[in-house]
């Protein structure tokens, strides 16, 4: 299960280096290729292209202090879309996929990470009296992290159920 990347993600990845103090564009190349698959080479490629071209222009406009609500709502976000990536690829790495082992869970975790990955472009514009005036964001992300958390268990636990079948199936494959 490949996910693609858009210019808006990648643009919240550099702006959250910065905001955390990084200084390092092979440092979000890094945390963008973990938790997603890549073809090697080319993809890996024009991943570096795309964040050296936003990290000048990102780096050059970034100001930290413009960027402290959106930064802080930014790595909350991150935090859920990269703890399901991570959950995403472990399964990848299994052979199962979480829309055959439970097709509405699956289907809420995507529209969960459309969600936040839509939130990300809000947060790219920086600190906005809006954004600062919200008190909903904190409790928005910590439900969003908490139901992440209720889907993957839910689908974990079915797995488990649909183990001796899941075996069964995987083993048909290897032969």
């Amino acid at each position: 299960m490949g996910l693609a990347l858009r210019g808006p993600e990648v643009e919240a990845y550099v702006k959250d280096e910065l905001y955390r103090g990084g200084s390092s564009p092979d440092a979000v190349v890094r945390r963008l290729l973990e938790g997603r698959r890549t073809r090697p080479g080319r993809d890996r490629r024009e991943l570096e292209r795309l964040v050296m071209s936003l990290w000048h222009r990102v780096k050059k406009e970034y100001d930290p202090g413009q960027d402290r609500t959106a930064g802080r709502y930014r790595f909350q976000a991150l935090w859920i879309l990269d703890g399901n990536l991570r959950w995403l690829r472990r399964l990848d790495q299994r052979g199962l996929d979480p829309d055959v082992l439970e097709p509405q869970l699956g289907l809420l975790l995507a529209r969960l990470m459309a969600v936040v990955t839509q939130m990300l472009v809000t947060l790219n514009q920086g600190d906005t009296r809006e954004l600062e005036q919200s008190t909903n964001l904190d409790r928005l992300l910590d439900a969003m992290a908490a139901a992440s958390y209720r889907i993957r268990e839910a689908i974990e636990k079915r797995m488990v159920e649909l183990r001796p079948e899941l075996e069964g199936r995987l083993a048909e494959t290897v032969h």
